[in-house]
């Protein structure tokens, strides 16, 4: 009984200590985020004051080496760091940047990263990413396909801000899905490079990993690349549901007129409910030569077809005549579609 209760006792003992510790942690670290948020907002907006390489810029390093040797210090400075990053972009966003490197923080976030958890390599991470350290850019590559789906986002995104938007080609290789949220992410951020610096996504389309497929796809319809369409139009024949869908929205979006005819011809090989989609791209990429083809569609009992085909012979100026022959419903819907239309 004695040895439970002294060993009790060091448990207890030892939990209250660590709660301490961490209660003194906050509290120290929520002092040290205020001091450097004013510290770090004056560096931002007095430029001409903190120009690089003058007295009060060196003297300001002098003051925040004390982050280099107090891990709590750094922890807080790194926070408001990336905090007034995401939050002012161009030049006060290099700037901070530039700070980040001259005081060396890199290097005590690459010395963490080889001994961290999971979620810690995640945050380290995106901190070398966002503060574009390129050096580290072996780090983001190690993890791109990771088991772990948070830690493989963020080495993702991370190889992308260190390596720019032409290490875009690791994508190529990754085995594991692309969540949308990624693809999202990412799309965001290739919108701080210069249209001039966009590649051709067509060399995406090799990717054996569909959700790549997609992703390659959506880049393509963003910029607008018009280098390899035929490409965009086999994948009308993909067995895959949503990379032929995509593939076909992407043609709408480029504005390829010249696939319109493999369109049609890859119609009716699709599933019925798959009709309405490829009936709707003939009506934004076709001309009144396609009213014809699409007339045939008006003879099937389904609304929805019915409806697409009808849509689209009206964009590419049909008109149906009040005797038409046509039967009742057809007439009824051709109102109810050139009311859609011009409403």
């Amino acid at each position: 009984i004695v040895i439970l209760t002294f060993i009790v006792a060091i448990l207890l003992t030892i939990i209250m200590v660590s709660r301490i510790r961490k209660t003194l942690k906050i509290r120290k670290i929520n002092k040290y985020l205020k001091e450097f948020e004013d510290v770090l907002t004056e560096f931002i907006f007095e430029e001409d004051v903190y120009e690089v390489g003058s007295d009060p810029y060196t003297g300001l390093l002098n003051q925040l080496r004390g982050v280099q040797r107090s891990s709590w210090k750094r922890e807080a400075f790194v926070k408001v760091v990336m905090r007034l990053h995401r939050d002012f972009k161009g030049l006060p966003a290099k700037r901070l940047e530039l700070l980040y490197k001259d005081l060396s923080l890199e290097t005590f976030a690459q010395r963490k990263f080889r001994y961290s958890s999971w979620y810690e390599k995640a945050a380290v991470l995106a901190e070398l990413g966002q503060m574009q350290i390129e050096n580290s850019l072996p780090f983001a590559v190690e993890y791109i396909d990771h088991y772990n789906k948070i830690l493989r986002e963020e080495a993702q995104f991370a190889a992308i801000k260190m390596g720019g938007v032409q290490n875009m080609q690791f994508l190529v290789k990754v085995r594991r899905p692309i969540s949308h949220w990624q693809q999202t992410r990412i799309m965001q951020e290739l919108d701080n490079f210069p249209l001039d610096q966009i590649p051709s996504f067509y060399y995406l389309l090799d990717a054996r990993n569909p959700t790549v497929k997609v992703f390659a796809l959506k880049l393509i319809a963003k910029y607008r690349q018009l280098d390899q369409p035929e490409l965009l139009v086999e994948l009308l024949s993909d067995p895959r549901e949503n990379i032929r869908l995509t593939a076909l929205q992407t043609l709408v979006e480029i504005d390829y007129y010249e696939g319109v005819d493999r369109i049609t011809a890859k119609t009716k090989e699709q599933p019925k409910e798959h009709w309405p989609q490829f009936l709707a791209a003939v009506g934004k990429l076709g001309s009144p030569d396609h009213i014809e083809w699409l007339s045939e569609f008006l003879v099937y009992s389904d609304y929805t077809v019915v409806m697409s085909a009808l849509r689209s012979m009206i964009q590419l100026g049909f008109i149906l005549s009040p005797s038409s022959k046509q039967p009742e419903f057809v007439k009824e819907l051709y109102k109810h579609a050139r009311y859609e239309l011009i409403r």
